[in-house]
């Protein structure tokens, strides 16, 4: 699953707004921090196989609004 420029911007504001940090991220898909940084920045792109788990991951994390 490839995700565009949009996807990716959706994404990276749910990861903003659940306050995830690239290091959590990194940890969970075995590659760096930077790789996460230049994911959201276009720099680079991921496997699909990272892809997805980013999503799950993302997606698995709950809201910071869910706790108030």
């Amino acid at each position: 699953m490839r995700l565009n420029r949009s996807q990716v911007l959706q994404l990276y504001l749910k990861k903003r707004t659940k306050e995830i940090k690239n290091i959590d991220i990194s940890r969970n898909l075995g590659i760096s921090p930077s790789a996460v940084s230049q994911y959201f920045s276009f720099q680079m792109s991921l496997s699909d196989e990272n892809e997805e788990k980013l999503i799950n991951f993302i997606d698995s994390k709950p809201s910071k609004s869910d706790f108030t």
